[in-house]
C-alpha cells in the first residue's frame, strides 16, 4: 500500500501523523511525506521590509525542514528508512492542494492522510486551484476558490483515498472512560454503506488492511423513504400508496441482507471479533453523523461517487462531502484502487 502523508506544521497535522502512526498498515507500506512550503515574492521599493521578510522565511524553511525531519524519523521507526521518501515542494503559483494532488498522481498514491479542514499551518489556501488534463487526463480542471480548504480541494479532486483526521471527539472518549478503557485501546470504525459499487469499494479497502484485535466496525445503512410522486395531502390512491411501502420494504430487507454479509465477510478476511450490523431508517447524512456521533466513533469511513466532482455536487454537496463537513470525528473518502 502506498500512503502519502501531508503535514504542514499546525496542530491538526500533528494530530494526523499521530493518529496514522496509530494504526495498523499492510506489510510493506510504503509512506511518502509531503510538505509545501510557501513562496517568499519581494515587493519593490519596500527594501527593509523584504529584507525582513527574507530573515523570516529562511527561519521558516528551517522550521519545515526541522518538522519533515522529525516526521520522517517518526515513520521510519513503524515503517522502516527503506519504506520512507519525503518531499518538500514550494508552492510556486500552485494551490496546495493542486501540489498534493499532482505529487499522489505522480507517485500513484492509494492514500493520501492529511489533518482536517482549515489546518493550514505555513500554507496558504486562497490560489485558484487548476489541474491541467496532460498531467491526469482522468481528472477534470476545478476551481476551489469558494471552497477555501486545503483538505477540500485534496478530498473532491484526489485520484485516492482520502483520510481526513480531525481530533479524538470527546464521544469516543467519554466511551472509553465508561469502559474504563485507555484511549488507545478499541478503535471503533463506523461504515456507511449501500448497494453501491463505492459502498462495496470501502470493504475491499477494510479487508485489505491489517486491524489490532482491539478494533470495532460498525456496518450501517440507511434507507430513506423514497419521495411520493404525489403530493399526499392533495391525492391518495391506495395502490400508489401500497406500491411505494412495498419498495421502501424491499430496499430495507436488501440492505440488512447486504449489512450481514459485509459483516461476516470482515470477520472472516481480517479477524476482528467485534462486527456490528444495523439498517436504520431515515435521512442519509444525518443518521451516519448522528449514529458517530453516539456511538463514539473514532472514523467514519464512506464511498466517493462520480458525482461527488460534479458542479452541483460542489455548491449543493453529497452525502460524503456532508459527513466530512459535519462529523465531529475524522473520515476516510474512500476510493477504488487503481490495478
Amino acid at each position: 500500500m502506498r500512503i502519502l502523508l501531508s503535514i504542514d506544521g499546525s496542530c491538526h497535522s500533528d494530530n494526523a501523523v499521530n493518529l496514522f502512526l496509530s494504526q495498523s498498515w499492510p506489510p510493506n507500506s510504503e509512506v511518502r511525506i509531503v510538505t509545501v512550503c510557501p513562496n517568499f515574492t519581494s515587493i519593490g521599493a519596500l527594501g527593509n521590509i523584504n529584507a525582513m521578510a527574507s530573515t523570516a522565511y529562511k527561519a521558516l524553511e528551517s522550521d519545515i525542514s526541522d518538522v519533515l525531519t522529525k516526521t520522517r524519523q517518526q515513520v521510519a521507526e513503524k515503517f522502516g528508512e527503506e519504506k520512507v521518501s519525503t518531499d518538500y515542494k514550494e508552492q510556486s503559483q500552485r494551490h496546495v492542494a493542486e501540489i498534493i494532488v499532482r505529487d499522489a498522481v505522480e507517485w500513484r498514491a492509494d492514500l493520501i492522510v492529511m489533518g482536517a479542514r482549515g489546518a493550514s499551518g505555513y500554507n496558504e489556501d486562497s490560489l485558484v486551484l487548476t489541474v491541467s488534463e496532460e498531467l491526469n487526463p482522468v481528472q477534470p480542471t476545478f476551481d476551489v476558490s469558494s471552497i477555501g480548504s486545503v483538505a477540500a480541494g485534496v478530498l473532491n479532486h484526489a485520484p485516492s483515498s482520502v483520510q481526513i483526521v480531525n481530533y479524538i471527539t470527546s464521544a469516543s472518549t467519554e466511551m472509553k472512560e465508561r469502559k474504563k478503557l485507555p484511549s488507545e485501546v478499541e478503535t471503533r470504525f463506523l461504515l456507511a454503506v449501500n448497494d453501491s459499487p463505492s459502498a462495496r469499494a470501502v470493504i475491499d479497502e477494510v479487508i485489505s488492511r491489517t486491524w489490532l484485535p482491539t478494533t470495532v466496525f460498525q456496518v450501517l445503512a440507511v434507507v430513506e423513504e423514497p419521495k411520493s410522486i404525489v403530493h399526499s395531502k392533495v391525492f391518495k390512491d391506495p395502490e400508489i400508496d401500497a406500491a411505494h411501502k412495498q419498495m421502501y420494504a424491499a430496499q430495507k430487507a436488501k440492505l440488512e441482507k447486504l449489512t450481514a454479509s459485509y459483516a461476516s465477510e470482515i470477520k472472516e478476511k481480517t479477524g476482528v471479533a467485534l462486527v456490528e450490523h444495523h439498517v436504520l431508517e431515515g435521512h442519509v447524512r444525518n443518521c451516519i453523523i448522528q449514529i458517530a456521533q453516539d456511538w463514539g466513533a473514532d472514523m467514519i469511513m464512506i464511498g466517493a461517487h462520480d458525482r461527488d466532482k460534479s458542479i452541483l455536487e460542489h455548491f449543493l454537496g453529497s452525502v460524503a462531502r456532508a459527513v466530512v463537513d459535519n462529523a465531529k470525528c475524522s473520515v476516510e473518502v474512500v476510493r477504488p484502487r487503481k490495478a
